[in-house]
């Protein structure tokens, strides 16, 4: 990723997440951290964190370059499956990862099957309410209204414009649509 985009990738996801610089519990009730990093693993198991823990700047940078790393890595596998896939979109896969986990798919399967096949507006539906037609606010979009609408436009993106690059399975080039 060049520079300037992973710089506003990083700026976005501060602003959406927010960085807080003690350990709290999210939403959940999970051990939380600087920009939204889920205390598990070793830092849950071996107890190195409880809630109210002061967090150093440096600390919250390497979580915060640890876990785009891996929701970028998730987003790019991710956008390979996705047909007519912008990098626009990809980036907005990277945030998805980066609030929900790589493994976001296996709680919208239903979205993910739609996006993988290109029925862009089946997918948005699936989304944003429970089920497509139910008009029901889905539980993400309930508790995160915001992220919901930034994936909902991305999708959007997909659906209104005609995409002029295409990610590629080797995931460093783009190929133009002619």
């Amino acid at each position: 990723m060049k520079p300037a985009r992973q710089q506003a990738m990083i700026s976005h996801i501060k602003l959406r997440e927010g960085v807080i610089d003690y350990v709290y519990k999210d939403s959940l009730g999970k051990l939380t951290g600087g920009v939204g990093h889920l205390l598990e693993g070793k830092e849950h198991n071996l107890g190195l964190f409880e809630e109210g823990d002061r967090l150093a700047t440096d600390t919250i940078d390497n979580w915060l370059k640890e876990d785009l790393q891996v929701a970028q890595s998730a987003a790019r596998e991710q956008a390979y499956l996705i047909p007519y896939c912008t990098v626009s979109f990809e980036d907005a896969l990277v945030s998805v990862n980066f609030q929900l986990g790589s493994n976001w798919y296996k709680k919208f399967p239903t979205a993910w099957k739609h996006l993988t096949k290109g029925d862009f507006h089946r997918a948005r539906a699936e989304i944003q309410y429970t089920k497509e037609g139910s008009n029901k606010a889905s539980a993400w979009m309930v508790q995160t209204p915001i992220r919901v609408r930034d994936f909902l436009a991305a999708i959007d993106g997909l659906i209104y414009t005609l995409p002029t690059k295409v990610v590629t399975k080797d995931y460093t080039n783009c190929k133009t649509i002619i």
